[in-house]
């Protein structure tokens, strides 16, 4: 679909715009405390626990890398596939879990490690772990899924703000690579935080959804539709749905400009 829509050969009679998710920048610089204090270069992994959601790749990529390096892996909420890969991989000694952490805290994390690792079975739609990832300046690996969502090479430029592979040697290589480079680190990392002010800010996106709203050509359609009644109504029901002032209320308002 998106090779089609966005080719000029293609014969596609229909308009298109891609939107990404929103990032708000200020949630994620201002952690207080770290997960993980360790002198060694800290790699991290981070999803919520669907085996879906994740692939051996990472680990097996780590697993290589922790071989002839003294690296430790920071995971946040594995599933039981990675917990048994770990073990199955006498991995315990490099490899520190946290269970959960508060949500509001999240930035305490990213500020815990050095390099995001990704992979999953299913690829990603969006991405939002890498981009938050990316706002915390931190390089990303990602593994290509390209008969699966693939969403995560659009974010991860290769060479410029991480690496971009395919297969265990790859995956640990990219990881050695800015392992042993700290200064490609930081320079991948502030190219990753410029890509994801750029693309991925509230207010660009809140603006991106409106204009695409208000330009919005259905038959019998007002185009001169009125925000107003629609804010008001999303004021209102913020509150039911979420019940107090957190990160999704805060999400939906500035997805909707209210």
């Amino acid at each position: 679909y998106r090779y089609r829509a966005l080719h000029s050969e293609s014969k596609v009679n229909f308009k298109s715009q891609v939107v990404y998710h929103l990032i708000d920048h200020s949630d994620l610089n201002r952690s207080t405390n770290l997960v993980l204090e360790d002198d060694r270069v800290v790699i991290g992994r981070i999803g919520r626990s669907d085996e879906n959601k994740w692939s051996d790749l990472f680990l097996e990529g780590f697993d290589k890398l922790a071989q002839t390096h003294d690296v430790v892996l920071l995971i946040l909420n594995p599933p039981d596939s990675v917990r048994k890969g770990i073990e199955k991989r006498g991995l315990q000694n490099s490899v520190e879990i946290v269970e959960d952490i508060e949500l509001g805290e999240i930035s305490s994390f990213y500020d815990s490690i050095d390099i995001l690792a990704h992979s999953s079975h299913i690829g990603e739609s969006f991405g939002y772990v890498i981009a938050e990832a990316m706002a915390s300046t931190k390089p990303v690996v990602v593994e290509s899924t390209p008969i699966k969502d693939n969403a995560q090479i659009e974010l991860v430029d290769n060479d410029e703000n991480g690496y971009v592979v395919a297969g265990k040697d790859s995956f640990s290589e990219a990881l050695q690579e800015l392992v042993e480079h700290e200064e490609l680190r930081r320079e991948m990392g502030r190219k990753a935080r410029e890509k994801s002010q750029k693309e991925f800010e509230v207010d660009k996106i809140a603006k991106e959804f409106e204009e695409l709203y208000r330009n919005l050509d259905l038959d019998n359609a007002n185009s001169d539709f009125d925000f107003t009644e629609f804010r008001e109504e999303s004021r209102r029901r913020l509150p039911e749905l979420y019940g107090k002032e957190d990160r999704y209320h805060r999400f939906e308002r500035y997805a909707w400009y209210i």
